[in-house]
């Protein structure tokens, strides 16, 4: 099974996420992709980093930001390309795509 890297700057917070890349995840699991997302997250429960396997074709690796409210809008996870990196290294994707990822 092919694997997708998917580098987005949310996934699934209450008040904070891409539609797009949700969209995108649900329709490469259909083509019969894995997907393995990574994404910044302000809830991580006293960690730095944080990884949940969904489903056998879904993963989602998770790196604490803090978050710059209005008129910002957005994230800033210090640490995330090396995060993104290691992700590589181990995941061994054969596509990677960054979905609105500001700066990159």
């Amino acid at each position: 099974m092919k694997k997708i890297l998917l580098i987005t700057p949310y996934w699934k917070e209450p008040h904070r996420w891409m539609v797009s890349s949700v969209k995108l995840a649900e329709l490469w699991q259909r083509l019969g992709y894995r997907v393995v997302v990574a994404c910044m997250s302000e809830d991580m429960q006293g960690t730095s980093e944080r990884t949940e396997v969904v489903s056998p074709t879904l993963t989602i690796h998770r790196k604490k930001d803090i978050f710059l409210p209005d008129p910002w809008n957005y994230g800033i996870a210090f640490g995330f390309s090396g995060f993104v990196r290691r992700i590589i290294k181990h995941e061994k994707p054969d596509i990677i795509v960054m979905n609105k990822i500001l700066f990159w």
